[in-house]
């Protein structure tokens, strides 16, 4: 933990919520700012080729008046979708939804991430990152499930882009796209010997899970926090704090990275970093399960 982490331990100016809880709001504030992360989607399970990464979840952060707000609030941290088994068809669960809850209004919603798709020889679709209005939705066969509202949509979902999340990898595009405030989409796995596909990254959401191999070669790395280039995702966020993967300075609290996909005869897809990573597909030749997408997380601070 860091020097910063462990003055911010005790301190009611600034609450975390890595599960369920409620805020209190401290004497004499005049402003409050919440972000809030959702749940990442969980990869799929290996059937008949490599499994598809779940998508990553949406940051959104909001400021308000102190005043305006009630001494309480409830905090629901959403549970990363859980990665994809037999017993779940095979794919990946969709990440569950943050909420901060002011009164009886939901006054903040966070978004999670779309599972990676089912298998079954085709090029199979990763899950669509998570979006500021919307969850992402889960690949399919064929195609990456769309980036969570609001998005752009073309014929390949290339511009999911802002506060919608990136769409995940499929035949058209079998990296994960990109996203800002919404998650990156997860990395599609191709029906073809081979290994899978990166997980799209964001600048403020979190990563998307890779894609698992075939029967043979590498997997697709998870997608990173910020960054605008799918891959290059890291083990995930640190507890307190995100340690930047190029230089290992600490630089302030971010979103989980995705998890990799399984390479051929691995163990299975790794789960997403919290918080809100996308969880990585599983390989074929082992038909290893996908990895769990990771838990959401609130973060108050007031001033």
């Amino acid at each position: 933990m860091s020097g910063l982490a462990q003055q911010l331990v005790g301190n009611d100016l600034f609450q975390r919520f890595t599960v369920d809880g409620t805020w209190k709001k401290p004497a004499g504030i005049k402003m409050v700012c919440i972000e809030a992360i959702g749940g990442g989607g969980g990869g799929a399970k290996a059937e008949s080729a490599g499994a598809a990464g779940g998508g990553g979840a949406s940051l959104v952060r909001k400021t308000f008046f102190a005043e305006a707000l009630a001494d309480t609030m409830a905090v629901d941290v959403g549970a990363g979708g859980a990665g994809g088994t037999s017993g779940s068809s095979y794919v990946g669960g969709i990440g569950s939804t943050t909420t901060v809850t002011n009164g009886s209004e939901i006054i903040i919603s966070a978004y999670g991430g779309g599972g990676g798709g089912r298998p079954n020889g085709y090029d199979n679709g990763g899950g669509g990152g998570g979006g500021t209005g919307g969850a992402g939705t889960s690949g399919n066969t064929t195609t990456g499930g769309p980036g969570g509202k609001p998005f752009l949509a073309t014929a390949t979902g290339n511009e999911d882009r802002l506060a919608g999340g990136g769409a995940g990898g499929g035949t058209d595009q079998r990296t994960g796209y990109q996203g800002e405030f919404g998650g990156g989409g997860g990395g599609g796995a191709r029906a073809a010997t081979g290994g899978g596909y990166s997980g799209g990254s964001s600048i403020f959401g979190a990563g998307g899970g890779g894609g698992g191999a075939r029967t043979s070669g590498t997997a697709g790395s998870g997608g990173a926090w910020s960054r605008y280039t799918a891959g290059g995702g890291a083990t995930g966020l640190s507890s307190w704090a995100y340690i930047s993967t190029y230089t290992g300075i600490t630089r302030g609290f971010g979103c989980g990275d995705g998890g990799a996909g399984s390479p051929g005869g691995g163990d299975g897809g790794a789960p997403g970093g919290a918080p809100g990573g996308g969880g990585g597909g599983g390989s074929m030749n082992s038909n290893t399960d996908g990895g769990a997408g990771a838990r959401g997380e609130v973060r108050i601070w007031c001033w």
